[in-house]
């Protein structure tokens, strides 16, 4: 194992490398920027306006520009706005996203700031499996407005087995799949149990359950337009840079456990 000392030392070298502006041809073109602006919504617990630092998601960028000595602004809209506004290059980055399918050709994407599993939420009881498009028929899946049908699920959606309603927050989700109005939820496993928990009396908590098949491993990711090439493509080295850092120290870790304990809630 390296002593931690020489990593230290190591690192912090590659940060002053990173900001200075003549580390890269891409970063010779552009005007030194000394703050952003990121776009980012409602998806506790990692991302809201309720939370301290914006949610644990948010607290991550944050921190990462910080050690590159870049100050952060958030601005919420919803998640379907937040991509358009950004295409257009109207925000600097885009706090944060999963998948590709919607983002790949008008952005590029940082290295992870944190992974989940995407699971359906299901009520206690309810059994199908999902890898057997047939059995979905009549089925209804929640997604958030902006979200696209996973993708172990379209060909169930393309065939006219599965239905989908859109809302415009988990808790929502969460209401309707309680009620029966729902058959399942796709969501994040830590975003389901905020969700649950922050929705539902103790009593009703139980019946909503994650169902034991998951969908996949989400990596999220901070966006840069691909509009402003030049200052995106400079300000992805420097995130990656100060991520990279808060990696080695043990921060990321450390903050996503915080956010488990629920430490980031006002």
């Amino acid at each position: 194992m390296k002593n931690p000392i020489f990593l230290g030392v190591f690192f912090t070298c590659i940060l002053l490398q990173i900001i200075k502006p003549e580390h890269t041809e891409a970063s010779q073109d552009t005007v030194k920027v000394d703050s952003i602006v990121i776009g980012t919504g409602e998806w506790k617990p990692y991302h809201s306006l309720t939370l301290q630092h914006f949610g644990v998601g948010n607290h991550i960028v944050q921190e990462a520009f910080k050690a590159v000595g870049l100050e952060v602004e958030f601005i919420f809209q919803p998640w379907k706005r937040i991509l358009k506004t950004s295409t257009e290059g109207r925000f600097d980055a885009v706090s944060a996203w999963g998948g590709y399918e919607n983002w790949i050709d008008t952005h590029y994407a940082s290295d992870p700031l944190y992974s989940g599993t995407f699971v359906l939420w299901v009520r206690r009881g309810t059994t199908f499996n999902w890898k057997n498009p047939e059995e979905l028929k009549g089925l209804k899946i929640g997604l958030l407005i902006g979200e696209i049908i996973p993708v172990k699920l379209q060909k169930a959606y393309e065939a006219g087995y599965l239905q989908v309603e859109y809302v415009a927050t988990n808790e929502q989700n969460i209401k309707k799949l309680n009620l029966n109005r729902i058959d399942m939820l796709a969501l994040n496993y830590d975003a389901g149990i905020d969700a649950i928990n922050n929705t539902l009396p103790i009593s009703a908590r139980d019946n909503i359950v994650a169902h034991p098949d998951s969908l996949r491993v989400s990596f999220y990711r901070l966006l840069f337009n691909k509009k402003n090439k030049q200052k995106s493509i400079m300000l992805l080295e420097r995130f990656n840079a100060g991520l990279h850092y808060l990696r080695m120290q043990g921060k990321i870790t450390k903050m996503l456990e915080a956010s488990k304990r629920g430490e980031y809630n006002k």
